[in-house]
């Protein structure tokens, strides 16, 4: 089985990188990760990331091999537990303008599972962030 490769997606995940714009700061995390990024449409940054992100160490997370969780994750009702709130959230104060949207739900699940993944699970990937991809964070994995 082939290795996550996505290492400044995997920073972004972990905050180590300025988030702006989701779909621009993850173009340029792919293009920093030896893809084509500034020319992927949103379907191929969530296949990329979703492929990539089933690589990785279940951990108690779901992951494709149980879809039932991964459908409930990335559904309208119950992303916001991922961190996606949009205007169908239960709390969605401050994001009535939101609109739900399958492909953002599914990145942010990707995030979501990479934020929590310990770094020695990116078995052979070295995380230093690379101001020239994106703006680098304050914090620190």
């Amino acid at each position: 089985m082939e290795k996550f490769r996505l290492t400044h997606v995997a920073l972004y995940a972990k905050n180590q990188y300025q988030i702006r714009n989701i779909w621009e700061d993850l173009r340029k995390c792919l293009t920093g990760d030896d893809y084509f990024g500034e020319g992927m449409t949103n379907y191929d940054i969530a296949h990329i990331i979703m492929n990539n992100t089933e690589r990785l160490p279940n951990h108690g997370h779901a992951n494709s091999k149980n879809i039932m969780s991964v459908l409930d994750a990335i559904s309208k009702e119950e992303c916001w537990k991922i961190g996606y709130y949009t205007k169908d959230s239960p709390w969605a104060k401050g994001y009535e303008h939101i609109e739900y949207d399958y492909y953002e739900a599914i990145v942010r699940y990707c995030l979501s599972r990479l934020r929590m993944t310990e770094v020695k699970d990116f078995e052979g990937l070295t995380l230093v962030p690379n101001e020239k991809v994106l703006p680098l964070s304050k914090k620190e994995i």
